[in-house]
């Protein structure tokens, strides 16, 4: 598949940086150097698409399946129960991270927990996630921005520190968009709600969010393996993408 991601001199590519360096590059607001660096100019170079990944990402391609409902009919039947059944008891909205720094932490110390170990970027001070961007940046435009979703459950006088948000974060993840292409990057979920479905819900609602944004071809989600059998069940492919326009 040959993506454009219609780069220009003004804006950051988000999706193409953040697959070499997850946590280098996650917030433009909170990266600012590294955005700025030598080694950012040659993530996104030419050189880019012929690194060891690249190339064979798990893919769901928007024009083939043309709309959400032909892609969600395409899932098995016990994925789209977990879909439907977690959409019936959970919310699925954008957001602005910087309202839920604190579940946000939460949600990487329960899998910290679960794991016994993952990586100390995550277990940081909610604090320190503050400032994340929302809206778009000045190194973005219609073309390149980011987009944070999440599932919710509705909890009635719920708070985060100070602020009343009535609503309690289960799921996160952040959606970057460059031209053609939209990369799920930074992503995970309460691991005490996982069974409850979710994950499952939160990616298929991002796709379904896809469909609706101008330009996009494809959502991309790293590689794909036999480890990763769950995100062939959710419509993803192994698809050879070829970067333009960088």
């Amino acid at each position: 598949m040959n993506v454009n991601v219609m780069n220009n001199e003004k804006v950051k590519l988000q999706g193409t940086a953040y697959y070499t360096d997850c946590y280098k590059w996650w917030d433009l607001n909170h990266c600012k150097s590294a955005f700025e660096s030598f080694e950012y100019a040659q993530a996104v170079s030419s050189k880019f698409s012929r690194m060891p990944f690249w190339g064979e990402m798990a893919c769901v391609d928007l024009k083939s399946h043309k709309t959400f409902d032909e892609y969600f009919s395409s899932l098995s039947k016990n994925v789209k129960r977990d879909i439907l059944e977690s959409r019936s008891k959970h919310l699925f909205e954008e957001f602005n991270i910087n309202d839920f720094v604190y579940d946000f932490s939460e949600i990487n110390h329960t899998q910290n927990k679960k794991k016994g170990s993952i990586n100390k970027w995550y277990l940081q001070d909610p604090k320190n996630f503050l400032g994340c961007n929302y809206g778009l940046h000045e190194w973005e435009d219609e073309n390149h921005y980011s987009k944070w979703f999440g599932v919710f459950k509705y909890m009635k006088h719920y708070k985060q520190g100070e602020l009343t948000t009535n609503k309690k974060l289960l799921a996160y993840c952040k959606l970057c968009v460059d031209g053609e292409m939209a990369c799920i990057s930074l992503i995970w979920g309460h691991a005490d709600y996982m069974k409850d479905g979710v994950i499952f819900n939160l990616i298929a609602s991002v796709v379904e969010s896809s469909f609706a944004l101008d330009k996009v071809k494809c959502v991309l989600y790293y590689a794909i393996s036999g480890k990763n059998s769950w995100k062939k069940r959710l419509g993803f492919k192994r698809e050879s993408i070829s970067i333009q326009g960088t």
